[in-house]
C-alpha cells in the first residue's frame, strides 16, 4: 500500500519506494530472513537511503548522518539527504515499535505516532545546512510491529493497515504512507515477530514549509 496527496511528492517517492522494497527484500534473502529494520532507526533509514543508491546513474546520490547547523547557530546532525531523480530531499526520521495491543488501542497509538512525526517534522525544519540544494524537505516515521506469541499476525497486519490510513486521513500533514510486508508465510520466528514495516511521511517546500 502506497498512498500519497501531492503531485511532486507522487513523482519523487514513488520511484524510490519501489526501489526500497525491493532492496529490503534483497536483503532479507540474502541473509536468509533476517530483517533488517528490527535493528532500530538507522538500520531502517540507511535501506531507504541505500535504495537511491541502488536506483544507479551518476545523478543519484544519498548521505546519512552528516554535520548541520540547526536555527542559526547550534550545531547537530541531520538523518539524511539525497538526490534522486532531479529532486533533492533533506530527511529527519523516528521509528516505533508498537505492540498487538498498542495497535489495538487506535486513539493512543495514533497520538503517539502524530507525536513522532511532528518532532520529525521539527527537526527537518530546523536544518540549514544544504538549504541551497534541497528541493523539499521529509519527515518520516517508520513502523515496526513487534509481535509476541499471543498475537495473531493476520489481525495485528489488519490493525496496521488501519491504523496506517487513519494516520493519513486525521493528520492533515500527512502525504506519504507505504506499508512492506514480509513477502513469505510467517514460520520463520523472525518473520512472525516482525513481519511488517510502515512508513508515514510529511514531506514540505524547503523554503516555507508548504506541504508537497
Amino acid at each position: 500500500m502506497v498512498k500519497k496527496r501531492s503531485p511532486a511528492v507522487r513523482a519523487h517517492f514513488r520511484t524510490l519506494l519501489k526501489a526500497w522494497f525491493e532492496l529490503m527484500e534483497r536483503y532479507v534473502r540474502a541473509t536468509d530472513g533476517d530483517l533488517p529494520y528490527r535493528y532500530g532507526e538507522r538500520a531502517t533509514l540507511s535501506l531507504l537511503a541505500g535504495s537511491v543508491w541502488a536506483l544507479g546513474g551518476h545523478d543519484n546520490v544519498a548521505i546519512e548522518e552528516y554535520s548541520t547547523r540547526r536555527g542559526t547557530w547550534k550545531r547537530g546532525r541531520a538523518d539524511a539527504w539525497w538526490l534522486c531523480k532531479g529532486a533533492a530531499v533533506a530527511v529527519e526520521a523516528k521509528q516505533d515499535r508498537p505492540s498487538g495491543r498498542q495497535l489495538a488501542d487506535g486513539n493512543a497509538w495514533v497520538r503517539r505516532v502524530r507525536n513522532k512525526l511532528a518532532a520529525a517534522k521539527k527537526q527537518a525544519r530546523s536544518l540549514r545546512a544544504f538549504d541551497n540544494v534541497a528541493d523539499f524537505r521529509a519527515a518520516i516515521v517508520f513502523v515496526c510491529p513487534r509481535l509476541h506469541d499471543d498475537d495473531d499476525t493476520t489481525s495485528v497486519l489488519e490493525r496496521l493497515r488501519r491504523r496506517l490510513e487513519e494516520v493519513f486521513k486525521r493528520h492533515d500533514g500527512v502525504n506519504l504512507v507505504a506499508l512492506w510486508e514480509v513477502p513469505w508465510s510467517p514460520r520463520d520466528e523472525d518473520a512472525r515477530s516482525w513481519p511488517a514495516i510502515g512508513l508515514v511521511g510529511y514531506v514540505f517546500d524547503a523554503e516555507g514549509g508548504r506541504q508537497r
